[in-house]
């Protein structure tokens, strides 16, 4: 696939500006439009074009980049169909901003691998919010020939050590470790490396993690959303904590980069299609989640974006046809991040927000200098 960026919503107060910039008003061509928003580079457009001429209406489509930015559309009430992960699905059912709808009579519903759907239960307990799109892991990409030199070894270890242990943060610093922008998958990575249970977050894990955070800040170059996808392939960084799909790609591109699943085990993510509390369209919208979830649109889906599909049948034919190698959910340990009280929320964000900024606003010099302090977790 292409790793295009498209940048169509943006937090707070800019999220109008942007909608007209990237995609215009929507169409006033007097057809039904129904209002679609995504995580950018999440879908084949042609299937968008497939949808529209099958069933005569026209689509809206946005994408946003980060979690603050999901939760702006759907605050907006300009949108329909969203696409959440599993962790804020949970949230998203119990404050009802999504409505929940028929599902059994979805093919694509039927098909989804009874793994994921069992771990569905644990956020929709209904089965009647949401249906699958994309699932996948958290990983580690690196650029191989840095790696290899920076850490002294031929053999790259398929472990959290190479992004977390304080013996390797210092070396690998030198040629810059990135982490995705995402509070709670970082949140579950970190509180699994260290050994905390996930089945309960209080206070004092969300201190715990504030520390952490305060302990890697500097040694990590960047915290984002997607500058991975080219610096890391450049080398302009070695090391990145990123999600599955966006590893597999890489490495398939690029013959320096290697992506491996941590073998202490790692996050699963499950992104499904919802609909809006605030949608006018349900029965459009239902029919937009149903073609989407079809094996031969969830195929073509998941070929576009290098991205795990939930179908059975998709699966079975990308194995089959050669684009994907078999894939195992018990290849390595998974779990789900932990849903989280709205409060212990806003703490988690409030220090991700912070460990961004000083990430992200450092010096080049200043994280030179500071890779001889110790390592996560590890005092002084």
């Amino acid at each position: 696939m292409q790793l295009t960026r498209i940048f169509g919503i943006v937090a707070g107060c800019c999220l109008a500006v942007a909608q007209a910039a990237q995609a215009g008003t929507p169409p006033s061509t007097g057809v039904p439009v129904l209002n679609v928003a995504n995580w950018n580079d999440y879908i084949d457009k042609d299937t968008i074009a497939a949808f529209e001429a099958k069933h005569g209406v026209a689509v809206h489509y946005e994408t946003y980049v980060e979690h603050g930015e999901l939760m702006d559309a759907i605050d907006s009430n300009q949108f329909d169909v969203v696409v959440p992960d599993s962790v804020t699905l949970g949230s998203l059912i119990s404050a009802g901003k999504v409505q929940p709808f028929d599902t059994s009579s979805m093919q694509g519903f039927k098909d989804v691998q009874a793994i994921l759907s069992a771990r569905m239960r644990a956020k929709d307990a209904s089965g009647q919010h949401a249906v699958p799109y994309m699932w996948g892991r958290i990983g580690v990409a690196v650029y191989a020939p840095k790696v290899r030199e920076a850490l002294g070894v031929e053999d790259i270890p398929n472990s959290l050590d190479v992004v977390f242990s304080p013996e390797n943060m210092p070396r690998l610093a030198q040629c810059g470790i990135t982490v995705i922008d995402s509070h709670l998958d970082v949140f579950a990575m970190l509180m699994h490396y260290k050994g905390r249970t996930l089945d309960h977050v209080s206070e004092r894990k969300v201190r715990e993690f504030g520390t952490w955070l305060n302990d890697l800040a500097p040694y990590v170059s960047k915290v984002d959303a997607s500058d991975y996808l080219e610096d890391l392939p450049a080398g302009r960084n070695c090391v990145s904590l990123v999600w599955e799909g966006d590893g597999r790609t890489m490495a398939k591109e690029s013959a320096n980069i290697e992506f491996f699943l941590p073998a202490e085990g790692t996050a699963l993510y499950i992104d499904s299609m919802v609909i809006t509390a605030s949608s006018k369209n349900k029965e459009l919208a239902e029919k937009f989640i149903d073609f989407m979830a079809t094996p031969d649109i969830a195929k073509r889906n998941a070929e576009y974006t290098s991205y795990n599909s939930p179908s059975i049948t998709a699966a079975q034919q990308l194995e089959t046809d050669g684009v994907i190698e078999p894939l195992s959910m018990t290849e390595v340990p998974v779990f789900l991040p932990p849903t989280i009280k709205p409060a212990l929320e806003e703490n988690l964000i409030h220090l991700w927000t912070e460990f961004s900024e000083r990430v992200n606003n450092s010096e080049p010099e200043s994280k030179t200098a500071s890779a001889e302090k110790p390592g996560v977790g590890e005092s002084s």
